[in-house]
Order: structure tokens, then sequence, then C-alpha cells
């Protein structure tokens, strides 16, 4: 996962503090402080690109209302564990809205799937759309992280409310030739990075099952942006 994203997941996958915080975060508290960054090579992405971050901790939850960009969501993080300072522009967001009973029947790699095509795959381009950004040999590629509360249904009778986690990183030439079908969905998965968290714990990777012209957007929010909000 991200570097410090062990300590952050403690308190940010569990779905009571996410529930609680998710429509507090102010826009500049969004965004990773330039100074929180270890590296000059991170910070000098953070002050190249700030106006960019800032156009994307405006219009996600603009375009999204019911999606909530996290604390210190949105930067510049390297995987965890990685031996270079490869960075990956990352977004991690909450997802709160009524889930359709097929959402909550469907299987946990479904579940994760459902989302990523409704939300990951938008998010990704918004996160892609700096030409900039795309031409920077500085940056790796692009990471998206979705948390969302597990279905009721999901879970065994009396059990406490969770959170559910899918954090995928993907290589910026892989993005593209996606977005350019270069690449089956299906060859771009297998090319990223994928995992997931339940709550505090990891679960490590799932299949996802992602298709150009998809089916499973229906298991959750049908409604798409607001063509009016230039979205």
């Amino acid at each position: 996962m991200f570097e410090s994203w062990t300590r952050r997941s403690s308190v940010g996958a569990v779905f009571v503090a996410l529930l609680a915080s998710a429509t507090l975060v102010l826009a500049d508290e969004k965004i990773i402080p330039t100074e929180q960054y270890n590296t000059e090579k991170a910070r000098a992405l953070a002050k190249t690109y700030e106006g960019h971050l800032r156009h994307l901790s405006d219009t996600i939850p603009h375009c999204y209302p019911w999606v909530a960009i996290q604390k210190a969501g949105l930067g510049f993080r390297k995987p965890k564990g990685s031996a270079n300072d490869d960075r990956y522009l990352s977004v991690w967001v909450w997802v709160e809205q009524y889930y359709t009973p097929e959402f909550a029947a469907t299987p946990r790699d479904g579940r994760a799937s459902a989302m990523f095509q409704r939300y990951g795959l938008d998010l990704l381009k918004r996160l892609a759309s700096h030409s900039g950004l795309l031409a920077d040999p500085s940056v790796k590629g692009f990471a998206v992280v979705l948390s969302w509360q597990k279905p009721v249904a999901s879970l065994p009778p009396g059990a406490q409310p969770l959170g559910e986690t899918l954090a995928v990183f993907m290589e910026k030439e892989k993005v593209q030739k996606l977005f350019k079908r270069q690449i089956s969905p299906a060859e771009f998965v297998k090319a990223s990075f994928v995992n997931t968290f339940e709550g505090k714990q990891e679960l490590g990777t799932i299949p996802l099952s992602l298709h150009h012209n998809s089916q499973v957007q229906h298991l959750v929010s049908p409604d798409p942006p607001d063509a009016s909000a230039q979205c």
C-alpha cells in the first residue's frame, strides 16, 4: 500500500471513523501538505502540480456529492516498501450512498469490481487529465483508493459496521493505453497492484473484473455526474 498506509488505515479504514469525518474535511485538508513529504522529489511534484491537486479537490466532491476525499487523501505517494522513490498521484475517497440488494448479495470481489468500475475509472481519468503530468518522468503512475460501508446483509448477525477498502496502483503508461483502448481491461488489471482491507484487517489482492462496456454499475448508484455542473 501507500507509504505510511498501515498507520493511517487503523483510523481511516474503520467505518465509524470514516463516516464521522467524511463530510468534515476542509478543502485545504484534502491535499497532503508539502512539508509532510520526506523527499525533495515528492515536494517538487507537490509544488509543480499544486493547481491540478486543487482542481481535483474541488471538482471530485462537486461532481460526486456522495464521494468525500479523505484528509490528506490527495497527493503524491509511493507504495509501501518500495526501494525507489516512485511517486504515484493518488486519491483516497469514502463513498457514502444507498446500495441495491444485488450489491449486498454480491461477493467481495464483485463489490470491489463494481465500485472500481463505477468510481475508480472516472477518478483515474481525472487524475490523468493533466498533459504535463503525463509527460513527467518523475511521476510513476496513479493510485485510487476507495472505501465504503460493507453492506449489512453481508455481515454476521449482530456484527458492528465495517468499512471495505480497495486500493489499485497503476503505471502511467498502462493507464494511457487503457483509455486509448490499446489494452483490454483484463490486461490492465493484471498489470496493476491491487490490495483490499476490511476494517483494520489487510486482506491482500483480489481478482477484479472490469469491462469497457460494464453492466455492473447498476449494483451501486445509477446516477451519473451532474452534466449541468460541467463534470
